[in-house]
């Protein structure tokens, strides 16, 4: 439904992400999405409170 509705709006490009290990990575590729970039998150600990980057 979610791709209907944006390809009725005219988007031409859809993001999607989706964990390397998991389910719908694999699902996703079998309905015609392609990779083309991966995402890394790191978290550090500093004392009591954790930095995410992304």
């Amino acid at each position: 439904a979610a791709l209907a509705r944006a390809g009725a709006a005219g988007c031409d490009l859809v993001v999607l992400e989706a964990a390397e290990e998991d389910w719908p990575r694999h699902w996703y590729s079998r309905r015609g999405f392609a990779e083309v970039g991966q995402v890394w998150d790191a978290v550090g600990q500093t004392g009591a409170t954790a930095e995410r980057t992304r």
